[in-house]
């Protein structure tokens, strides 16, 4: 399994890989109803026979802001008159991504009502967010997927059904996950879309028509010359995007400190190991042992190091 480790925002460069994580790939492949069908199938809970009148609502020309040239790139439906969904596939880190995420679906609410209609018109707004990095700390919440409803904090009795939040964060995927939900649907839609192997992205279709589907339309969208430009030229923006992003850079820096910092520890040990052993070993065998240089070794012995 070759997924991205946390938070990282780079794919992969192979000229014949579409990554389902660039939301513009993501899109093109939910267009198949059977793949949309099985997902949502997977996330809501619910079979699949009973998922039907599909109806894509567009969103491609909606922005953040004004002068924002990163384009929204949700896929956004209503299903069978009862609900409508929101689903987004997200690689740009926001500083405040859970409030954009509420305040989206709050707007998805406020637009069913028109001038002269009731309250009861309203129907359930469904967000599902693909996240390729963690909103939550990873060591205290590793589940990879959650959902939320909005309920009583002590008896958990629901106050409103209107909202409903479900959120993937791919870097939560671990090879525990595997070998204890190998069957799990929603785990292998996630392992799908997070896989930047081909391989495995093929294997996992194999076993579930809903991917199947998914993944043909990605190749679909390989062999087609107009589209893989627009996705290369989204790629490109997402990945010029977390480059000028605070908020990516600020975990970026967060991440490369606590490698520098293991690897300052495990340095610190050695040679706490190395002056144990200055009076029962030669320099070259602490060396050895230690993987220091015997430059090292030399300075540890006069206290220079």
């Amino acid at each position: 399994m070759n997924s991205k480790s946390e938070n990282e925002c780079a794919v992969t460069r192979d000229t014949e890989f579409i990554s389902p994580k660039i939301d513009y790939a993501f899109k093109q492949m939910m267009n198949s109803e059977t793949a949309l069908r099985n997902f949502l199938s997977a996330v809501l809970k619910v079979p699949e026979k009973e998922i039907n009148e599909i109806h894509y609502v567009d969103t491609h020309t909606l922005k953040e802001y004004e002068d924002d040239k990163y384009v929204v790139m949700d896929v956004r439906i209503s299903l069978q008159n009862k609900c409508e969904i929101d689903i987004e596939m997200q690689m740009m880190n926001f500083r405040s991504w859970t409030d954009r995420v509420v305040y989206y679906s709050s707007r998805m609410l406020s637009e069913q009502i028109k001038k002269g209609q009731g309250y009861v018109e309203l129907i359930k707004c469904i967000s599902i967010s693909i996240l390729s990095f963690n909103i939550f700390d990873k060591c205290n919440f590793p589940k990879y997927y959650s959902s939320y409803h909005i309920r009583e904090d002590i008896d958990h009795r629901v106050f409103n059904d209107l909202f409903e939040y479900h959120i993937i964060e791919l870097p939560k995927i671990s090879e525990k996950n595997f070998t204890e939900l190998e069957d799990d649907n929603l785990l292998s839609w996630a392992r799908f879309i997070n896989s930047d192997d081909k391989e495995e992205m093929k294997m996992l279709s194999e076993k579930n028509h809903g991917i199947k589907a998914a993944y043909d339309e990605l190749e679909a969208l390989s062999n087609d010359e107009e589209r893989r430009a627009i996705y290369e030229a989204r790629e490109k923006a997402i990945m010029d995007y977390n480059v000028q992003n605070p908020a990516a850079r600020e975990e970026r820096a967060r991440r490369e400190g606590k490698i520098e910092g293991k690897k300052e520890g495990q340095k610190e040990e050695k040679i706490a190991i190395a002056k144990k052993l200055l009076d029962i070993l030669d320099i070259e065998t602490i060396a050895e042992k230690t993987g220091l240089s015997i430059e090292q070794i030399n300075l540890i012995s006069k206290n220079k190091l």
